[in-house]
């Protein structure tokens, strides 16, 4: 019963103000009303593949897409769009505000037909605390009177693809990247031979300082499943007992790079990275299985 007076309160919203319209997409809980604006479609993509979740994984790419959006007043055969994005955490804390996402078109116009809109957000956000967010997106006709607005609740979780065992030392985040992309690996089968990938820890603590110096040994092997070796190093911050790094230097972001070269291997290969406190047995072992885009 409940339902339906939700449908028969839609349709007379609908057909009582001509040009407003109202939606609601009840997987995801995504709410779009357009005032004076309309839009023929509206979707999500995650990492460039249309999607329709708002459970996203650290670091993915969210893009809002509106599809042949219209009615905004027409000045000399253009028409003077602006958009603004915002994230609220918890019902309270602003956490990313762009007031315009699209200045220029906002002061010069467009006169593309028919007219695509896009906002873009990165899920680089605290979930530890089991977090909640929820982004808005907010057109509006800077000739006009026009809006349209969208309303998504999301939270945030952990990528799972990489396997992290701690002891005695603390991070905030490890993630793999995918430097071409310019996103966050969330699966094994996206490494291609040539191209750039990076190891990230984020908010390393726990190491022993000795004169504002740290001494972390850290290393990365990738070996395939004929027990191949592709990828080794021992101590990549090249530290010793007489020379560390600084700690503000790694605290905050460090990372190792990597790529592969062209040439036959055994798929899954096996990830591992060590960070180990050279003064003690503290240690963050990250662990995975890839696969590598081989030759035919």
């Amino acid at each position: 019963m409940k339902l339906f007076k939700l449908i028969v309160l839609s349709l007379l919203l609908s057909s009582c103000q001509y040009n407003q319209s109202v939606n609601k997409d009840f997987s995801t809980d995504t709410y779009t009303r357009g005032k004076g604006l309309a839009c023929n479609n509206v979707y999500m993509t995650i990492n460039d593949v249309e999607d329709n979740r708002n459970e996203i994984i650290y670091g993915e790419k969210i893009k809002f897409v509106f599809d042949n959006i219209s009615g905004f007043k027409v000045v000399e055969e253009k028409a003077y769009p602006a958009m603004s994005i915002y994230v609220v955490k918890n019902q309270k804390d602003t956490v990313l505000n762009i007031p315009n996402t699209i200045k220029d078109i906002s002061v010069n116009g467009t006169d593309l037909k028919p007219l695509q809109l896009q906002a873009h957000i990165t899920a680089g956000l605290p979930y530890s605390k089991n977090e909640t967010y929820k982004v808005f997106v907010d057109i509006w006709d800077t000739k006009g009177n026009g809006t349209y607005n969208l309303e998504m609740p999301f939270t945030v979780k952990e990528n799972d693809l990489l396997r992290v065992k701690t002891e005695g030392l603390e991070y905030s985040n490890v993630y793999l990247w995918d430097q071409s992309k310019e996103q966050v690996l969330t699966s094994k089968d996206n490494f291609k031979f040539g191209k750039e990938y990076l190891l990230f820890i984020e908010g390393l603590d726990g190491l022993s300082v000795k004169d504002s110096l740290v001494y972390p040994m850290f290393s990365l092997d990738i070996i395939d499943n004929d027990k191949e070796e592709i990828l080794s190093s021992s101590n990549l911050f090249n530290v010793s007992e007489t020379k560390g790094v600084s700690y503000n230097d790694i605290k905050e972001k460090f990372y190792v790079n990597f790529s592969f070269t062209e040439g036959y291997l055994s798929n899954p290969c096996k990830l591992k990275s060590v960070v180990k406190d050279l003064y003690s047995e503290n240690e963050i072992r990250i662990l995975t299985e890839i696969n590598i885009e081989t030759q035919e």
